[in-house]
């Protein structure tokens, strides 16, 4: 017993030391497959999976081309660390390139025995995208190019529009090699555009704002300017276009812009020019030009000079009128403070001086004119001394006080002279002000991840405000981040600026707060704050169970509206594994959800969501359980209630809810009735009694089919059908229909012939498939027609004659007896090449048959004659048209004599009159049938 004990103890202690030496294995950290992106670092580590092995296992690394990694050695990209410990190496790949891929070993020797692990290294390809630019302007009309593009072929590229709706197939957008190409680009299509690229491992979003420019387009032309030396003159020039126009002014003749100087103003960005103290060479033509990136365009005026000498020489005219009215000044002023506009009139007589803005009237003295903007208005009007007392000269001035930018504009002033005549002049008013926000300019604006939030400012101002955004204290530029910016002049005094915001799940924390839109001038800066809120959800109110049955669920749900986000759009509704229902959201009212394919008697969750481009609502479960199988719904009858024909009717009814199990098939059956006087609130008929018993449709419809013709019916009748489906279960309800036959037709089908009743077929035929009534008739003609065709031609192969000339023989012959004798042997010629029979005629079914009777084939002219022997007395008849009418017929026998030939005696010789040779068909006689003659055919006469 103790040899046993000691021996088992041997082999257990064996069996253990010899699993112990098999788990001395070297093993490599991360897994056997190791993934990296090109330019990455990684570090794989080999190690000795017993810590208790004591014994330096003499650890190696090999690279991918099997070459030992020397330590002591420098590589480009790789390196074995410094061991610590020997049961441990460490192998470093630096910026990995894609031709380090490959498997990487690491060796050693455990108990002297070899050993290894081995790693396979993967790399993918980098995606660098500094090379895509992400700000790309262009202009408007061009097709543009937005470019993202890879050089290898590993890179797969999609896009997305501003909207972040992917591009596909179906979209106005299209994906070339080089990016993406928007054709006829417009103001519309700017914004941010995503560019994904993707790899086997990894993939990256590179947004790209795409800028349209748009070349300036002139909107207030410069106008032309008279203006007395000493005084100032203002012209102003103002174009709209993306990005805003710079001005630049030039005179006639010469090349160099005007540029500031001591008598020059010149407002590149506003577009004015003025001249201070005006001096007679400044008259001339002067040219606006404003441009941009995107072009240039110019308008022109002309600025005419008056000497103030040469026209007080002129007042010296002492004729009746009025010389001249002068506007002494174009003048500005800023807001808050008082301005007076001259007007100096000469003339003879001179009754008075009146001035007005518009439809506004200012007369003398201090007032407070309803209509303009200041508080007061004061009109002064003094007679000046001159060198000719006879000379009326009168200085008539305007003040305006605490001026408001509205009083901006043209001030006229009108003399009258009565019989003189009348004068006019005006001056324009520029009221400065700093920079005031739109009173429409929202506070608040919404979006969500995913989307670009675009934040408005319009200020108004004079000089044009410039426009700076901030964020807290930091201003923002062009360009930065996730940040855009554009703006542009709507009219002299007004700008919009536009600060766009790119929102993804990354920056929801940054990009939701308080940004500040600050206008400056010279007059001085104004600020407006705009909050950037995140966009709420929908909520959903409330979703209700309307109907449950074995295969389907019916529910109505209700959405709330939103204030502070885009309107939801769908219900969504989620359900068992991986199954989804989606529903355009009904604005009207409540929306109306079917869940269809359903198994029967199963408990289910719905979990209800309501949709918008903002994201969804709270899921909103509901739990409903499917019913047993059933028997089906029932199936309502959807036709009309009147037919458009007396005896036939094409019944239609829904396919019902099957109630769990296929149907099998649909029991039709009607009977005709009678109906009250009163119709259903829903217009249909009520049956007042049966007048007939119920007739079944056999067979009956199968399942899936909605359609059966019911024919044979009572014209102006009235009928009541029913309609019911048939599953395992059992059969469903019937719901009654009652319809009005039409009343009778002049043709119906059972008084139709043939073709009449193909033709009503093809027009019934036609309902179903389209055709108009004119084509059927037409297609019925031309078969007709090849039908006879097809009779005649085999009539002609088998009897030799076509259908009319049958019929024409049946019938009897038209002309004269010359001709009607001639008519026969020339068809028959003509069909039997030539020869007629002898002693036998051809029977009705043209077979030649045995006579005894030799009928001559000329007549004592010389002519033809068809003389056929003939058993009854229509040919008898007929033989008798044919003969003189001065010669009686002899009716004691039943065939026909000519006239020159004697009953019963043997035929003459046939000879025929000495005439040109004519053309003759001959048959050789055939040795076992009748004699045949050979017929010349007679000239024409």
């Amino acid at each position: 017993m103790d040899n046993f004990n000691h021996r088992f103890l041997i082999q257990g202690f064996l069996l253990l030391f010899a699993s112990y030496c098999h788990c001395q294995e070297i093993s490599i950290e991360g897994g056997a497959v190791r993934q990296v992106v090109g330019r990455e670092n990684a570090i794989f580590e080999c190690k000795v999976n017993d810590p208790d092995y004591n014994e330096d296992p003499n650890l190696k690394w090999f690279d991918y081309n099997g070459v030992e990694i020397n330590p002591d050695q420098i590589y480009d990209h790789m390196r074995v660390l410094t061991q610590t410990d020997p049961k441990q190496l460490r192998l470093l790949l630096e910026n990995i390139t894609m031709g380090m891929g490959g498997v990487y070993r690491c060796k050693g020797m455990i108990n002297g025995k070899p050993r290894e692990a081995s790693v396979l290294l993967k790399v993918a390809i980098p995606i660098i995208t500094t090379h895509i630019k992400t700000y790309q302007a262009f202009t408007q009309g061009e097709d543009a190019i937005v470019n993202c593009s890879m050089s290898s072929a590993d890179f797969t590229i999609s896009w997305y529009d501003t909207n972040g709706q992917a591009v596909g197939p179906n979209s106005e957008l299209e994906q070339v090699s080089q990016g993406l190409k928007i054709d006829n680009i417009t103001t519309a299509d700017g914004g941010v555009y995503t560019c994904e690229i993707m790899t086997t491992l990894t993939f990256e979003k590179v947004p790209i704002t795409v800028f349209v420019k748009v070349p300036p387009v002139i909107t207030q032309s410069p106008s032309r300017q008279e203006t007395i030396t000493g005084q100032s003159m203002r012209m102003e020039c103002r174009a709209s276009g993306i990005p805003e126009p710079k001005y630049e002014w030039f005179k006639s003749g010469q090349t160099n812009a005007l540029v500031d100087g001591d008598r020059f103003s010149i407002d590149e960005v506003v577009g004015t020019f003025i001249i201070r103290e005006v001096i007679i060479d400044d008259q001339g033509i002067y040219r606006c030009e404003a441009w941009n990136d995107a072009g240039r365009v110019k308008n022109e005026a002309e600025l005419d000079v008056l000497s103030k000498s040469l026209n007080l020489i002129g007042v010296m005219n002492v004729e009746a009128k009025i010389f001249k009215t002068f506007m002494f000044n174009n003048a500005s002023a800023n807001e808050g403070t008082s301005v007076k506009l001259s007007c100096l009139v000469n003339g003879n007589p001179l009754n008075s001086i009146t001035w007005q803005k518009g439809g506004i009237a200012f007369n003398a003295g201090n007032q407070d004119v309803e209509g303009n903007s200041g508080d007061l208005v004061s009109v002064k009007t003094n007679i000046q001394e001159t060198d000719y007392p006879d000379q009326n000269e009168r200085l008539s001035e305007l003040t305006i006080n605490n001026l408001v930018p509205e009083d901006t504009g043209i001030y006229e002033c009108h003399a009258d002279g009565g019989k003189s005549g009348s004068a006019e002049g005006e001056s324009f008013l520029t009221v400065r002000y700093q920079p005031v926000f739109a009173k429409d300019q929202p506070d608040l604006n919404y979006t969500w991840a995913g989307q670009t939030g675009v934040l408005r400012c319009t200020t108004h101002g004079e000089p044009l405000p410039k426009v700076r955004w901030y964020r807290g204290d930091m201003e923002i530029q062009v360009g930065q981040s996730y940040f855009d910016m554009t703006a542009h002049q709507v009219d002299a005094v007004t700008r919009e600026a536009l600060l766009m915001i790119r929102v993804d799940f990354g920056n929801e924390n940054e990009v939701y707060t308080t940004y500040t839109c600050e206008a400056y001038n010279d007059m001085g800066t104004s600020n407006k704050n705009i909050t950037l809120v995140k966009s709420s959800v929908p909520v959903l109110n409330e979703v209700a169970t309307l109907e449950v049955t074995p295969t389907t669920a019916r529910f109505s749900a209700e959405v709330a509206a939103v204030t502070n986000g885009p309107p939801p759009t769908h219900i969504l509704v989620e359900y068992g594994t991986g199954n989804a229902t989606e529903v355009q959201l009904d604005r009207n009212g409540p929306t109306i959800v079917e869940i269809q394919n359903l198994q029967v008697s199963t408990p289910y969750t719905f979990q209800f969501y309501a949709k918008s481009e903002a994201g969804k609502s709270l899921a909103k479960p509901v739990a409903v359980t499917t019913l047993a199988t059933r028997k089906p719904y029932p199936s309502e009858i959807m036709s009309k209630t009147f037919s458009e024909e007396s005896t036939r009717y094409l019944l239609k009814w829904t396919l019902p809810k099957t109630g769990g199990a296929p149907i099998l098939n649909f029991n039709i059956r009607y009977r005709q009735v009678s109906i009250l006087d009163q119709q259903t609130v829903d217009n249909k008929y009520q049956r007042n009694e049966a007048i007939s018993g119920w007739f079944t449709v056999t067979p009956a419809p199968k399942g899936g089919t909605s359609t059966k013709l019911i024919e044979d019916l009572v014209p102006s009748a009235y009928y009541e059908a029913e309609v019911t489906a048939t599953n395992v279960k059992g059969t469903s309800d019937p719901r009654p229909f009652i319809w009005r036959m039409a009343n009778d037709q002049s043709v119906t089908e059972s008084h139709a012939g043939p073709l009449e009743t193909g033709a009503i077929e093809a027009s019934e035929s036609s309902k179903d498939i389209g055709l108009p009534i004119g084509i059927i008739i037409l297609i019925v003609v031309v078969c007709f027609i090849i039908l006879f065709v097809i009779v005649d031609v085999t009539c002609y192969f088998r009897n030799k004659c076509g259908v009319i000339m049958c019929l024409k023989e049946r019938v009897g012959h038209a002309g004269s007896a010359d001709t009607r004798s001639k008519e026969p042997i020339m068809e028959s010629g003509e069909s039997e090449k030539g020869t007629l029979p002898i002693g036998g005629v051809q029977n009705k079914d043209s077979h030649l048959v045995e006579d005894e009777k030799k009928v001559p084939l000329l007549d004592s002219d010389g002519g033809a004659k068809d003389e056929v022997e003939e058993e009854n007395e229509v040919a008898a008849k007929e033989a008798e048209e044919i003969e003189p009418e001065d010669k009686e017929p002899d009716m004691s026998d039943t065939k026909p004599v000519l006239e020159g030939e004697e009953a019963k005696e043997p035929a003459p010789e046939v000879t025929l009159d000495p005439v040109p040779p004519p053309q003759v068909a001959t048959t050789p006689p055939a040795s076992d049938g009748p004699a045949e003659l050979t017929v010349a055919t007679e000239p024409s006469a």
